[in-house]
């Protein structure tokens, strides 16, 4: 038997699974939030990603983004945003402070230099006077400044009395049952470049693990950085939709909501060599 076997040529198309591929298609099936908590973790991992926050948020002195999940500002349609509702609680937070404030066994003249404090209070629970303006104001003298500030700060809600974000946090991390000493030192010496995700530097200057640091980071979340936030009743939250449906032309469109997305950039301060 003669077998004839030849050459030939066959098209055929096959799609090829890449690793770029792959991740793309498990990036589609993320939310805006777990998107967001994906892109941190890479900039964590790659020191040439730097992701940019969102500048609407409340204010705060010397506040860095700590809580950007808790900025519900820019609210459409006539409702109320998120700052409009903190400014609702300023005079539930001086009533509640005047009501304790009765049963504080002090002398009339500290009743007095307390009282021109909470007078002195923004709508967050932030104490606006420094020292030097509350002698020439306030008629005291420094020594009962830092008397009736201790009087304030130990006032409820915890951390009201505060000059910054960082003073707030250690009150309320001290009423903790539980202490964290490397959480204390951040707040109080690198609030800053932690709330910036500069952990990498961080770690090698304290010789801490990058988990060690991840834990401060959820420790720190369970305070609460407005301490005037939730009084004044249940108020209505709202929150950032991955998605807006509108409109146009008498057609409905749905359009992806990019302004929940933290932006990225690659960080030009860091030299390649």
């Amino acid at each position: 038997m003669n077998l004839e076997m030849g050459l030939f040529q066959q098209q055929t198309m096959k799609l090829v699974m890449t690793q770029q591929l792959r991740q793309a298609i498990s990036l589609l099936q993320y939310s805006s939030l777990e998107l967001s908590e994906y892109i941190e973790d890479q900039a964590l991992e790659n020191p040439l990603l730097e992701v940019l926050e969102s500048e609407e948020t409340p204010f705060i002195p010397d506040a860095p983004v700590l809580w950007r999940d808790r900025d519900e500002s820019g609210v459409e349609n006539g409702a109320e945003s998120f700052l409009e509702q903190i400014k609702e609680s300023r005079t539930d937070l001086t009533t509640i402070l005047f009501e304790q404030l009765q049963h504080l066994n002090s002398d009339k003249a500290t009743h007095d230099h307390i009282t021109y404090l909470i007078y002195n209070l923004n709508e967050q629970g932030y104490l606006q006077v420094d020292v030097d303006k509350a002698v020439n104001e306030g008629s005291m003298t420094e020594s009962q400044f830092h008397k009736a500030l201790f009087h304030l700060q130990g006032m409820e809600p915890i951390g009201v009395g505060a000059r910054s974000l960082a003073e707030s946090l250690l009150i309320q991390m001290r009423e903790h049952p539980e202490e964290f000493e490397l959480a204390e030192t951040i707040v109080e010496f690198y609030l800053q470049p932690f709330a910036e995700k500069k952990w990498k530097a961080l770690s090698e200057e304290l010789q801490v693990t990058m988990k060690e640091l991840q834990d401060v980071h959820d420790y720190i979340q369970q305070f609460n950085p407005w301490p005037t936030q939730g009084m004044g009743g249940e108020q209505p939250r709202f929150i950032t939709p991955d998605v807006y449906v509108v409109r146009e032309d008498d057609q409905w469109r749905v359009q992806l909501n990019d302004e929940s997305l933290p932006r990225i950039r690659l960080n030009d301060s860091i030299g390649i060599y």
